[in-house]
């Protein structure tokens, strides 16, 4: 920090000039093209939903392309503009900026602005992420199903000018910064991947026997009692008032134990439909979802649950431990995908004949209780890493956000 603080307390002794960001630059709409238009080689261009989910800072070149006969109906932005996503799912997702540093111009959306200035490109991208920025920045999004920020709006929010020297100062230690949040980030991640692929291969080895271990290979039908599921009307909504019932649903399945459910139903669902519920220790499957064109979700449910039609769900029989099933079938999902899956219609589906013939090692109890212990152990210890990483990286995170904001704050200068 020394040597950045010397240069702005030199250069800024006398405070800096705040002004609002038209009366410093101008702000110019994009102008509109559609995913029609989007081609694999054509005229570089910015979509305002890819400065939220593609973009940072900064960028030289484009994610996307438009069809070249367009060029006489398009507005580009040029280096050094600042391009400014004017829309939004969420009020974070608006303004978000990336200054375009290409060597060409680039096409931008209708949805977003250009900000043309004599500032340092990267510094006002920089304070568009800050604190400051966000507090101005709230007070005028339109806060309708799509958050909008005009271009009246943002010429209204006010900015730090300070010389150019300093900008470029700034710039340059909050990119070295940004490089080191994201190294470290890199290698957390990488870290918990390791750990996490030597879970699994851990887990395969525990569950894995040989012909001549005394282990019966028992198909997935004969484990114990299946469940099938369905969805009550939603147009007697007593099925659905007061309800205190989980109703499992594969929107729920993005974990491999699930505690609770999104939705639920009614005591008088279950007296007057079709509906079942499946006692605690069950091992759910989805059975029919495009979800299962990538994998196949299966869960330990501990709790008492209705289904919906696009679940089963298993309780096995005494002799079998249900976490150890669960624990099983999770880590060989990629095979009884493969061998159960059909994916040439409109909906992936689990085939039921495949399913139920599909045969799992099952060792005697005493074996899976212990096989279970130690997964639960290894399990418990994978997810006590992960949470700590990820409290690492937000708290870097935090620590760049304040570091960043910090620098892009100064004294006023009088007037």
């Amino acid at each position: 920090m020394s040597r950045i603080d010397d240069v702005i307390a030199e250069l800024t002794s006398g405070g800096v000039r705040e002004a609002c960001m038209g009366e410093i630059g101008k702000f110019i709409r994009g102008r509109r093209f559609t995913k029609d238009d989007i081609v694999r080689d054509g005229i570089p261009s910015i979509h305002y939903g890819e400065i939220y989910t593609h973009y940072g800072v900064a960028a030289t070149s484009a994610l996307s392309h438009v069809r070249r006969d367009l060029e006489d109906r398009l507005r580009f932005a040029r280096p050094g503009d600042v391009i400014i996503a004017a829309v939004g799912e969420t009020v974070e997702d608006v303004a978000k900026a990336v200054a375009w540093l290409g060597a060409e111009p680039v096409a931008i959306h209708d949805d977003t602005f250009l900000f043309r200035s004599a500032l340092n490109p990267t510094f006002v991208s920089y304070f568009m992420r800050t604190k400051a920025f966000h507090v101005q920045k709230d007070r005028y999004v339109a806060r309708a199903k799509v958050k909008r920020l005009s271009g009246e709006s943002l010429a209204k929010i006010r900015i730090p000018v300070p010389p150019p020297k300093v900008q470029a100062e700034i710039v340059k230690v909050l990119d070295r910064f940004s490089e080191l949040k994201e190294e470290l980030e890199v290698g957390l991640k990488a870290e918990l991947e390791a750990r996490r692929r030597q879970f699994a291969f851990y887990k395969e080895s525990l569950l894995t026997f040989r012909d001549t271990d005394e282990v019966r290979r028992i198909p997935m039908g004969d484990l114990g009692t299946w469940y099938g599921g369905g969805t009550p009307s939603k147009a007697v909504r007593e099925y659905w008032t007061d309800a205190t019932i989980p109703w499992l649903s594969p929107k729920d399945m993005g974990v491999d134990t699930v505690m609770s459910t999104v939705d639920r139903v009614a005591q008088i669902a279950l007296e007057r439909t079709a509906l079942k519920l499946v006692p605690p220790g069950s091992i759910a499957f989805v059975v029919r979802s495009n979800i299962l064109r990538r994998h196949l979700p299966i869960a330990f449910v501990p709790i008492s649950v209705t289904l919906n039609q696009d679940m089963r769900a298993l309780i096995p029989r005494d002799d079998i431990l249900p976490a150890y099933v669960a624990q099983v079938c999770q880590a060989r999902r990629e095979e009884i995908l493969a061998i159960a899956g059909r994916t040439d219609g409109s909906m992936a589906a689990i085939q039921s004949k495949e399913l139920m013939a599909y045969r799992i090692p099952v060792p005697s109890l005493v074996e899976q209780k212990r096989i279970v212990a130690v997964l639960d152990k290894f399990d418990a210890f994978v997810k006590g890493l992960s949470a700590g990483l990820h409290a690492e990286i937000a708290s870097r995170r935090r620590q760049y956000e304040y570091y960043r904001d910090r620098l892009l704050t100064f004294e006023e200068a009088a007037a």
